[in-house]
């Protein structure tokens, strides 16, 4: 094993049991405390400390971070009671089996007990492996992740590999749904990991994905951002005043006119140094969040082939 995979293995099991969940779930005020509070009430058991409980480990990523050249980078995981995750009882998750988890997530070997699907089957890609060791149904921002990497790299959707290809991330780790305790978790858990995790990454392109992570994204790394980077209602961190095309007519409207082309957008990206290597951070649209218009891959004027001829050529640039 490489001193590489050394570290990496450490920061997986490092934040996997950050002890900020532990000080978050007895105080009320710490900044962790709705985000760690809200997974404690789902699960609607009585629960005097987190460990040795069967609350679900933060989530640290989601692929593999030692190769992938592109990393997408979203708020916080959402949450699937159904799915074998790392819990914090020890006495069915060893140190070992949580640090396999995070590192080796996606697998092809479909009888493993835990992790996720990796596929050259459409049908089989994507999917978590429950606690009764059946497969879950497709989680659908990896799917969608899965396209967008496919269509930057030119490449079939069967083709892309979670393992080689691509990993996801998130600025918080514990999990939630729609974002719940994000921004009072964001200045503590980002300052604690997300360099930390950069660093271990060779990433050349990190795309920050919807309005929320751009908006968390911009208040850790305003002072290297252009106002235009970025398209979010809420610009109190003075970023966020860009453009996004908002429908299917607005996009049509805005290529006509000259205000949707190769120029505008690379107005959401950015070259910016983060974890001690350059990295170009573009901001997109993703599902649901932010915009309606977030498939390139369905709407071919969204990203120009000079965009993506751009980002291509920034992956092989050294």
């Amino acid at each position: 094993m490489s001193n590489h995979d050394i570290e990496i293995n450490k920061l997986a099991l490092a934040i996997s049991s950050c002890k900020e969940v532990c000080a978050a779930f007895k105080d009320k005020n710490h900044s962790c405390s709705r985000v760690v509070n809200w997974q404690v009430n789902e699960w609607r058991q009585t629960m005097d400390q987190i460990e040795g409980s069967v609350m679900h480990r933060p989530e640290a990523w989601t692929g593999n971070l030692a190769t992938a050249p592109i990393i997408f980078l979203a708020s916080n995981p959402s949450f699937d009671v159904t799915e074998n995750f790392p819990s914090w009882n020890r006495n069915l998750w060893t140190e070992e089996n949580i640090t396999d988890f995070v590192v080796n997530r996606f697998t092809t070997n479909l009888e493993r007990k835990y992790g996720a699907t990796q596929s050259n089957s459409l049908d089989l890609q994507d999917r978590t492996i429950g606690t009764n060791r059946s497969l879950g149904n497709k989680v659908d921002y990896w799917v969608w992740v899965r396209k967008y990497v496919a269509f930057i790299l030119g490449k079939k959707v069967e083709s892309i590999s979670a393992i080689e290809d691509y990993v996801m991330t998130e600025l918080v780790h514990c999990k939630s749904p729609n974002e719940e305790g994000v921004m009072q978790a964001l200045e503590t858990c980002s300052e604690k990991w997300f360099e930390e995790i950069m660093a271990q990454s060779p990433a050349k392109l990190l795309f920050v994905a919807g309005a929320k992570a751009g908006e968390a994204f911009a208040r850790i790394y305003h002072q290297q951002l252009p106002e235009t980077w970025g398209c979010w209602s809420n610009s109190k961190v003075g970023k966020g005043k860009g453009s996004w095309p908002k429908s299917k007519s607005s996009l049509k409207i805005a290529v006509e006119q000259g205000q949707w082309n190769f120029q505008h957008q690379l107005k959401n990206t950015v070259e910016i140094q983060i974890g001690g290597k350059k990295r170009l951070a573009i901001y997109i649209a993703r599902p649901n969040y932010g915009a309606s218009i977030y498939a390139p891959w369905a709407h071919p004027d969204l990203l120009s082939p000079e965009f993506i001829d751009y980002l291509r050529k920034y992956l092989k640039w050294e």
